[in-house]
């Protein structure tokens, strides 16, 4: 078996496949020879056709730009073909204008610019509206006239023209070129269908990508330009709080040094007048541990929490306890269960306590317990107030 091309009468070139065998005599002389030659032609160009398509693949596969995407694909088809130039352009809205950024075209000029489509005769752009591939043979006799001369100019002598419609408007062509006049098999023109195709879903991909990467880019940039505004924000809050709490110390030292002068010195003071000032001295303080904590509150998103073991029983009680002495009109009873404990900052984990009991006992105006209950690692305050909307 043997394979070995033939030159056909038509300059065209065939494989063929030539399989025979010997017959011998009975004392093993050679008498004659069988055997059969078989056109293989079709079968090696597909399998050639198959094995460009997955190198075609793999060339494109790791590509990221659609320029670099087109400009491989252009120049492999046109080797693989034998073409003498390959170019891709993008139609714009009105589907006419389109335009050729860069073609492959070795030893030709460049047939970069803008075109329109109308331009090429109504075969050309009837058979491109619908979606059909156009096949010219030889200009020479398909185009006539000013068409003629513009093709000749571009050195275009046959050509396939496959359309690319997306949601049905033609978006796209593809174009493979030959300087000379060429009868196109079917196998040539199907095979550009695929790469048309194949070009097209890469270049989607591509231009996909590219807007992920600019979403990208534009949403940390949005982000980054936020933070910084929060930053901002919350240097300028922390200078406030800090202005603040300064400005409220002063007349609250003065209000609790009143209060306790006048509970050293003060002669006479009945028993209830001694419980006012007393109740007024414990709330100053009590309020500028409240600023304190508040101050150190503003500051958390840049100063590490101090993390602990901590006996949340314990703590809640104290916090109730203050609650009742600083008013004792709220008469609110508590219920605070044993054994509870957390992992946590123990100047806000008792700031979180205050609020919550405070608010539970002002709103339960003595209507049953507050109580303080802990299931896994979930604390809870409930009361039997009336509630509010």
């Amino acid at each position: 078996t043997d394979e070995y091309r033939f030159l056909k009468a038509d300059d065209s070139w065939v494989v063929v496949q030539d399989r025979g065998f010997v017959v011998f005599d009975k004392t093993g002389k050679p008498v004659r020879m069988v055997g059969a030659m078989t056109d293989v032609t079709e079968e090696r160009r597909a399998w050639a056709n198959q094995a460009f398509l997955r190198e075609l693949t793999e060339s494109l596969i790791d590509l990221r730009d659609a320029d670099e995407i087109i400009d491989t694909a252009e120049r492999m088809l046109g080797q693989h073909l034998g073409a003498s130039r390959v170019a891709y352009g993008d139609f714009e809205k009105d589907e006419d204008a389109f335009t050729v950024r860069k073609d492959w075209a070795p030893g030709l000029g460049p047939a970069e610019g803008r075109f329109r489509l109308s331009d090429f005769g109504g075969r050309v752009e009837a058979n491109l509206r619908s979606g059909t591939v156009d096949i010219t043979r030889d200009v020479e006799f398909e185009f006539d006239g000013d068409l003629l001369d513009r093709v000749r100019s571009n050195d275009i002598r046959s050509a396939i023209t496959v359309p690319i419609l997306r949601e049905g408007r033609l978006a796209s062509i593809f174009v493979v070129h030959d300087v000379k006049p060429r009868d196109w098999r079917e196998d040539e023109v199907a095979l550009v269908r695929q790469v048309t195709d194949r070009l097209a879903s890469e270049i989607e991909r591509s231009r996909a990508e590219a807007s992920l990467r600019d979403a990208k880019e534009n949403l940390e940039r949005t982000v980054a330009e936020r933070t910084a505004k929060l930053q901002e924000s919350m240097e300028e809050a922390e200078r406030f709080n800090y202005s603040i709490s300064h400005d409220l110390r002063t007349p609250l030292r003065a209000i609790s040094a009143t209060a306790q002068i006048l509970l050293e010195e003060a002669e006479g003071l009945d028993s209830y007048s001694r419980e006012l000032l007393e109740r007024q001295a414990y709330n100053a303080q009590r309020l500028g541990l409240l600023i304190d904590q508040l101050l150190r509150f503003s500051r958390l998103g840049r100063v590490e929490m101090t993390r602990t073991r901590l006996d949340v029983t314990t703590i809640a009680r104290a916090v109730a306890d203050e609650i009742v002495q600083a008013d004792a009109t709220l008469a609110c009873s508590f219920e605070i269960q044993e054994g509870m404990s957390a992992e946590g900052d123990q100047a806000l984990v008792r700031l979180v306590f205050g609020n919550l009991l405070e608010n539970a006992c002002k709103f339960s105006k003595g209507q049953g317990a507050v109580r303080v209950r802990q299931e896994n690692n979930t604390f809870s305050v409930s009361d039997e107030g009336v509630g509010f909307d």
